[in-house]
């Protein structure tokens, strides 16, 4: 009796090692893209918490008359991009009212390079909505692979006393 395998048995063996090899190369390049979406995702989803955050640091900063000056607006939400207050530029040296009973609107779009991962470009609201109240929108959009475009979009609520 012979010990050993014979040409075919190692042929097969080989061919489904082969094949198996390969279903779990693809498995692993899918991880690798899922996870590098993820990080993207999770970057963008940051960018939009941080802008919230600056927006309540902002009130913070405030005059005691609810006033930010054009410079520090700009600055705080905008990055120095585009920024308007009740649908006009704003000028780094006039004083905004932010709590200003007739309403408010504050509009920005800025662009975030993040090295290693893309750029990230964002749509910045603060509107009204209730009697000392702000509500902040974020929307952050950026390009993802063959998908093309891809948004996020953050709210939260800003008190004026905090």
């Amino acid at each position: 009796m012979k010990k050993g395998f014979t040409l075919i048995e190692i042929l097969l063996g080989t061919g489904l090692a082969g094949v198996l090899l390969v279903m779990m190369c693809g498995v692993f390049v899918y991880g690798l893209n899922a996870i590098e979406k993820g990080r993207i995702r999770t970057t963008a989803l940051n960018l939009a918490d941080r802008k919230i955050s600056e927006s309540h640091n902002m009130m913070k900063t405030l005059t005691p008359e609810g006033e930010i000056k054009g410079d520090k607006l700009s600055a705080v939400i905008s990055d120095n991009m585009v920024i308007k207050f009740n649908g006009s530029n704003v000028n780094p040296a006039e004083n905004y009212p932010i709590w200003d009973p007739g309403g408010v609107s504050v509009e920005a779009e800025g662009t975030v390079i993040i090295k290693g991962t893309g750029d990230f470009n964002y749509i910045y609201a603060l509107t009204d909505y209730a009697y000392n109240i702000k509500k902040v929108s974020i929307e952050v959009y950026w390009l993802e692979g063959k998908v093309g475009s891809k948004k996020i979009f953050l709210e939260s609520l800003v008190s004026r006393h905090q």
